[in-house]
């Protein structure tokens, strides 16, 4: 019931703040990486990864802005996780509208995705999380993670304005969703099962997107931004020159073209992304 109303309401004058954010309303989908030497796999929060032994940073990158997503590298935690709640499936992980500034070595920025014909879902919280139990339950005893989990998953079509809604409801100014003060909590928990007490955390109440860790048509990742810190896009750039890139080279000069379209190289690459979706340079 609350989730009907919470559609109903999108279209209000008060959603209509969060609705300046872009040109549709959408909050993009967000990536980003901590870049390590190699190393074992290091669990993360949504949307959020490491390089690992096994692949490189610019391969991670390269399969997330192409849609290669069958054969990524997953922590021992997520894939936990995952055993838990998706029979162990893998999935890919986004924020939505926001991610971690511990993840900021790049970051890339996607169109909201919102085609019901892939596989995937959106949950207001982070569910390795929950399923984990790093985040608490109100009533451990009556709800177990897996359900509230599941109970709580929205379909990629209809998240965004559900999402609109409850920021207008839950954060004022409805900007606060983007902040970093972990003093800040949403008035109104989307899934009241969540619990809210003890430290702050935003992974209790940021959006998280999925989608199934398969060989996924580029067409629904429409990259709008890759922030690169420092020289990461040189080195980026580099790599793609060299044996190691598996594109071939019509394949190859696509991607070049979409760099030259996307590719930032800043300083902050997370504090970048949210300056500019507070600026709403995020327009279709």
């Amino acid at each position: 019931m609350w989730l009907s109303s919470l559609l109903q309401r999108a279209s209000s004058p008060l959603a209509l703040g969060v609705k300046a954010w872009s040109r549709n309303g959408a909050l993009p989908w967000v990536q980003g990486m901590r870049v390590r030497p190699p190393g074992p796999v290091v669990g993360a929060s949504s949307g959020s990864a490491v390089a690992s032994s096994t692949m490189s940073w610019q391969e991670i990158l390269l399969r997330r802005l192409t849609g290669r997503f069958y054969g990524l590298p997953r922590s021992s935690s997520t894939a936990k996780a995952e055993a838990m709640l998706w029979a162990g499936n893998q999935y890919v992980y986004y924020g939505i509208g926001r991610n971690s500034p511990e993840f900021g070595d790049y970051v890339a920025v996607f169109a909201a995705i919102e085609d019901g014909t892939i596989s995937g879902a959106v949950a207001p919280f982070d569910t390795g999380g929950v399923a984990l139990g790093h985040i608490s339950l109100s009533n451990p005893s009556v709800d177990a993670p897996a359900d509230v989990v599941h109970r709580h998953a929205i379909p990629l079509q209809s998240h965004q304005a559900a999402l609109r809604a409850w920021i207008t409801d839950s954060f004022h100014p409805s900007s606060d969703y983007l902040t970093e003060d972990r003093a800040v909590t949403p008035e109104k928990p989307f899934a009241p099962e969540i619990s809210m007490s003890r430290r702050a955390d935003p992974r209790r109440w940021a959006w998280e997107g999925r989608l199934r860790a398969v060989m996924t048509d580029q067409k629904h990742l429409r990259a709008r931004h890759v922030y690169f810190r420092e020289d990461y896009l040189g080195r980026y750039r580099r790599w793609l020159t060299s044996h190691e890139n598996p594109l071939g080279p019509e394949e190859s000069l696509k991607h070049a073209r979409l760099l030259g379209r996307v590719a930032k190289s800043v300083p902050d690459p997370y504090g970048s992304m949210t300056s500019d979706l507070r600026k709403r340079n995020f327009n279709e």
